[in-house]
């Protein structure tokens, strides 16, 4: 922590050009970072695991970003026709850094794609596509719905509610019938989808199927990331 502001660790996307990766990152996530009292600071890829966690051990807590679609192959299943899936070497990447991070006691904070890896990681899987929550591609706007938390956790705390409407853009989703032992299912939208998901340990824990750096909802962007932010001053 440097001058009472956590440093906050965030995975980033890539793509190949040229033969060579170049790293890129939506600055939603780093403005919510920093407009909350955090201090950023991007992992690109690396392949010496020593280094990754020298990164980790700077770091007060983690966010893991969206993105396009984890390799069905990363959960045991096979791909249908309308995986989008993301470059080997994000994915590769995510899952030894993801791995790494959750055996530490740090806060987490999991966005989309983001969330779909804390589960990954912990043996759960996907569903391949559904309809009505955007396409998860980059290719359409949000869509905004419902979402009813179901058990309690950190966002029935945080927000004291159990009904309120949030952005989703995403075509895969977190398979309620394999979820790990490890997490909880704390929010479900009305169609049944899993929109937030949570450990059952005492460390901060969350995984949220929608975009809060993002959302219209200023109110509910602040609520996310100051507990966020705070977990990992402590």
């Amino acid at each position: 922590m440097k001058n009472g502001k956590p440093t906050i660790g965030i995975n980033m996307d890539c793509t190949i050009k040229k033969g060579k990766v170049w790293y890129r990152i939506p600055e939603n996530y780093v403005k919510a970072i920093v407009d909350y009292g955090g201090i950023p600071r991007l992992f690109p890829i690396y392949y010496d695991t020593k280094i990754i966690e020298e990164q980790i051990d700077d770091c007060d807590g983690f966010l893991f970003m969206g993105g396009d679609d984890y390799p069905a192959r990363y959960f045991g299943m096979k791909p249908d026709s309308h995986e989008g899936p993301m470059i080997k070497e994000r994915a590769d990447f995510d899952i030894t850094l993801a791995n790494l991070i959750l055996k530490t006691n740090k806060p987490v904070l999991g966005i989309c794609a983001g969330a779909q890896l804390i589960n990954i990681v912990n043996g759960g899987k996907l569903i391949l596509n559904i309809d009505g929550h955007g396409d998860g591609l980059g290719k359409g706007k949000d869509v905004y719905h419902n979402v009813k938390i179901i058990e309690e956790g950190i966002l029935k705390k945080l927000f004291g509610t159990d009904n309120f409407e949030i952005n989703s853009g995403h075509h895969q989703s977190i398979n309620p019938k394999f979820v790990s032992d490890n997490l909880k299912i704390t929010a479900m939208s009305e169609d049944g989808i899993v929109e937030a998901i949570e450990g059952i340990e005492g460390r901060f824990l969350l995984g949220l199927q929608w975009h809060p750096e993002r959302i219209k909802d200023l109110k509910q962007r602040k609520i996310i990331f100051d507990k966020f932010i705070s977990e990992c001053k402590k």
